[in-house]
């Protein structure tokens, strides 16, 4: 079984059972589920639940449940609030401070992923190549989630069922590559240097 990457926030004023929260990623498919849940994407404000879905975001994070949140007190409910907000919004590379970068292509995955396509021990590393405007031009007519998923999978050689595993930080790190891929000119790219 492969973890989620998890913080510990010791309570300040502990509950009868409880007197640390594990605040844990969740993969960018459980995140998908709740934002279609509490209608998040619809361009409708009115039907969004911004409320309900911050709930079971926090709720997904922790573990906790909703009679566990309602008893916190708001100075813990905002320290684990805001490991869940970093969790959920920074990159693998941000939350780690990898301030030295091997390859600007290769990501070592926060939370390994098992991949069908890979075989049975956990992917721990992928390379991420630009894509082709023949590819892009394949995944046009897909909604926006739609397109950057099944780019990450063809860039990555991933099964787009196995992008959907990725954990949030590992998400953002390989989302923010493809947008540079997609909206940056050739000269932002170093040159590839050969051995031959």
């Amino acid at each position: 079984m492969i973890n989620a990457y998890t913080r510990t926030h010791t309570l300040r004023w502990p509950l009868t059972d409880l007197t640390a929260v594990i605040i844990s990623t969740i993969s960018i498919g459980l995140m998908r589920e709740l934002r279609a849940k509490f209608k998040m994407d619809s361009r409708d404000e009115a039907e969004k639940d911004k409320h309900g879905f911050a709930v079971a975001v926090f709720l997904a994070h922790t573990g906790l449940t909703e009679e566990q949140r309602g008893d916190l007190t708001k100075p813990d409910l905002n320290s684990i609030t805001q490991h869940v907000h970093e969790l959920a919004m920074k990159s693998s590379s941000e939350l780690v401070n990898n301030a030295e970068k091997a390859e600007a292509d290769q990501f070592t995955l926060l939370v390994p992923v098992v991949d069908p396509i890979s075989g049975k021990d956990p992917v721990t590393m992928v390379t991420m190549r630009p894509p082709t405007v023949r590819l892009t031009d394949s995944v046009r007519e897909l909604g926006e989630f739609d397109q950057e998923r099944e780019l990450v999978a063809t860039c990555t050689d991933l099964m787009p069922a196995t992008v959907m595993k990725l954990h949030m930080p590992d998400w953002l790190a390989l989302q923010r590559r493809l947008n540079d891929f997609l909206e940056e000119t050739a000269d932002y790219f170093p040159l590839q240097t050969s051995n031959a």
